[in-house]
């Protein structure tokens, strides 16, 4: 995750516009590596590339306990090897 270190003294429509920057790239990243998220997107008709704002992410529904107990194997982003247990 990259991180920035001087956000914290930033104007509020700077933070909102780093914050909505790392939204587009964290958003391809699961559309890419998550089967969970790909699957989501799909079945909701979910466009990420018209989600820009913090905003939108109100058209993604909200992950719930169940969808981490029934499919918690597809959130994996990385492969096996990858994963310090």
């Amino acid at each position: 995750m990259k991180k920035n270190p001087e956000i914290q003294f930033c104007s509020p429509e700077e933070i909102k516009a780093y914050q909505e920057s790392r939204l587009a790239e964290e958003l391809l990243y699961l559309q890419n590596h998550s089967r969970f998220y790909q699957r989501l997107f799909q079945t909701h008709h979910i466009n990420i590339q018209q989600i820009k704002t913090i905003e939108d992410l109100q058209q993604i529904p909200v992950t719930t306990k169940t969808d981490l107990q029934l499919h918690n194997e597809d959130f994996i982003c990385v492969s096996r090897d990858e994963i310090i247990d």
